[in-house]
């Protein structure tokens, strides 16, 4: 399937982004997508969690959801955010739709910025 260049994609709010990505089943597409909100919610202009150490970690983790996801159409995907690991945000696939969530022992400042980037 063809991508979707990333700034064609930038009218979506990132709850959008994340759901149109697990969709088209790219992995490197959700990986970006996914890192980019990292960014957004915690105002971490590194890297946040995605850290070298654990980017190839992530990419198998998010490769073996779509792979699920295409097989059986049911998956689940919890990532840690990149404020210390407090916040964050599950994806889920199964027979009522994609939701995409933010966890609830995710911190005040995380949550205000996911409801303000997502309105």
């Amino acid at each position: 399937m063809e991508k979707e260049p990333i700034f064609e994609q930038k009218e979506l709010k990132p709850r959008e982004r994340i759901i149109k990505a697990i969709k088209s089943g790219d992995s490197e597409n959700l990986f970006s997508v996914l890192e980019e909100t990292d960014k957004a919610l915690t105002d971490n202009l590194s890297n946040g969690s995605f850290t070298p150490s654990v980017i190839g970690e992530l990419k198998e983790k998010i490769k073996e959801f779509l792979k699920d996801v295409k097989e059986g159409g049911n998956a689940d995907l919890e990532i840690y955010l990149g404020d210390g690991g407090f916040s964050r945000l599950y994806l889920t696939v199964d027979y009522e739709g994609i939701e995409v969530e933010l966890g609830g022992q995710s911190t005040k400042k995380v949550k205000e910025k996911w409801e303000e980037i997502n309105l």
